[in-house]
């Protein structure tokens, strides 16, 4: 399956791009959005990409390493597979000093939503699995299964502000 981004010139648009700024992408999914961006980026920009799920990087290596975008080297991009909610020292361990954008489209992804191995989709009979990374250990299926009807309650209270969370709690 072939990854659209939505709102594309619209992120475009806004992101004000600068020819030669530095900008980040903070959620890089499929990689449109990212490759819209260093379209508007000459070799005097930097683009750094972003991404929890481990997926991500290979989706990087063959779109963005592999290929030359606009018929130069892409030694103006780079990936880094973490999250951000850790941006700040993510910056920091790659000495960005000036920040021109950043973009965060945030939910999953329809690559996540699609691939059934994944479990984010009641189109598939398939382990619930729900994490954005495989390398952390707690699965959906390990909350279900684990949580008491008090924890499994607060997440469905929390998270979702589902006003029967008790209930559901308990039926599950």
């Amino acid at each position: 399956m072939k990854h659209i981004p939505v709102m594309t010139d619209e992120v475009i648009k806004y992101l004000n791009m600068k020819r030669s700024g530095t900008y980040i992408d903070c959620t890089f999914g499929g990689g449109g959005h990212s490759m819209e961006m260093l379209k508007n980026l000459p070799c005097g920009g930097k683009l750094l990409l972003l991404d929890l799920d481990p997926n991500g990087e290979a989706i990087f290596q063959k779109n963005f390493l592999s290929n030359q975008i606009n018929n130069r080297e892409n030694d103006n991009v780079k990936f880094v597979c973490k999250n951000f909610a850790d941006l700040a020292l993510i910056v920091k361990e790659n000495n960005i000093k000036n920040i021109d954008g950043v973009l965060f489209d945030l939910g999953f992804s329809s690559l996540q939503i699609e691939n059934k191995n994944r479990g984010f989709s009641f189109n598939f009979d398939s382990p619930l699995d729900m994490r954005y990374s495989v390398h952390n250990p707690l699965t959906a299926d390990k909350i279900i299964n684990t949580f008491s009807v008090h924890e499994l309650a607060k997440i469905f209270s929390d998270f979702a502000e589902e006003q029967f969370a008790e209930k559901i709690a308990k039926a599950i």
